[in-house]
Order: C-alpha cells, then sequence, then structure tokens
C-alpha cells in the first residue's frame, strides 16, 4: 500500500520519517515527498569501481560546486539535503520529478530498505545541458507499507535497531536456508 501525503506528514511528525527538509508544505504531495538537491558529484573516469558478493569499492569522485551547469552526455550523482530513517514496515522507491524527465534528464534510484537512516544519492544521465540549482526539487521518494521484516544492513546508512528480535529474525524465519 502507498503510503498517502497525510500519512507522511504523520510519520514525520510522529517518527522522524524525513528530516532536514525545507519546507514540507511544499515537498509533501499526494503520494510522496519531494527531495532537493544538496550537492552533485562527478565520477572520475580514471578511477574503477569494483563490486563482488561481500565486497566493493567505489571509483574516486569530486564534489561540484554551485552552480551547477549539468553537460550533455555526463553522468553525475546526486545527494539530496533530507535525511530519512525508514521504519521497518516500510520500503521507498525514488523516481524522477516530471520537471527533471522533462528536461531530457534521466535519473535512477536504488531501492531504500526497511530500516536504512540515513541521506540518499541518485545517479542522473544528461541527455541535454541543463542547470540546477541548490535545494531543487529533484526526485520524488515514493513510501510503501508491508508487514514488518528485519533492518537492512547495507554499508551506506546507519542501521535502525527495531527490536530485539530482529537480531535472531534468520533463525526464527521458515524461509532460512542451510
Amino acid at each position: 500500500m502507498i503510503i498517502t501525503g497525510l500519512e507522511i506528514l504523520k510519520l514525520i511528525n510522529k517518527e522522524k520519517l524525513i528530516s532536514n527538509y525545507i519546507d514540507a508544505r511544499i515537498q509533501v504531495q499526494p503520494a510522496g515527498f519531494d527531495l532537493t538537491l544538496n550537492c552533485i558529484y562527478t565520477v572520475s573516469e580514471y578511477s574503477t569501481g569494483k563490486l563482488g558478493f561481500l565486497d566493493k569499492e567505489l571509483p574516486m569522485r569530486t564534489r561540484f560546486t554551485p552552480p551547477f551547469e549539468l553537460e550533455k552526455g555526463e553522468t553525475y550523482i546526486l545527494e539530496c539535503n533530507e535525511v530519512v530513517k525508514i521504519p521497518s514496515n516500510v520500503t521507498a522507491f525514488g523516481y524522477s520529478r516530471s520537471s527533471l524527465a522533462r528536461m531530457g534528464v534521466t535519473l535512477q534510484s536504488p531501492v531504500v530498505d526497511p530500516g536504512y537512516n540515513g541521506s540518499l544519492e541518485f545517479l542522473v544521465k544528461v541527455n541535454v545541458p541543463v542547470h540546477l540549482e541548490v535545494n531543487a526539487r529533484f526526485a520524488q521518494l515514493i513510501f510503501h507499507k508491508h508487514a514488518k521484516t528485519w533492518s537492512y544492513r547495507g554499508s551506506y546508512g546507519r542501521t535502525l535497531k527495531t527490536s530485539s528480535e530482529d537480531d535472531n529474525f534468520f533463525e526464527r524465519s521458515s524461509f532460512y536456508l542451510i
């Protein structure tokens, strides 16, 4: 079930679902929340990333300074101002705002797992030159409510501890594989 704007406001007030936003009256949408631009990174073409089953190395990147004049054919990483604190019964998905898409910019977003706590980054591919300002609303986060599950255990955000049961979830689960 998609969480509506009214429920998002309640979760912001009650559980700090989103913090560090600029103006909730503008950013809360009927079925999501608009994310705003904090900074932009370029990925070095002379650096190599590595992704394995349990390990990873990110390529070197450089922080761009405003004004943000994005060049055609280039790829950038956009970091948002907002910090999310995803409950154990919610998963979030990021999507491009239609204005960005109409400017010829393609945005890709990871899934935001239950229990993730931190800021978010998005990959963009620029098809035509575009100017982006600090605090521009560039993406919308959609929240989906589901049954409670274990918390995020990745390396990019701070992990939320939802309960003492979280550590033993796999041992108690009927789908646990040996």
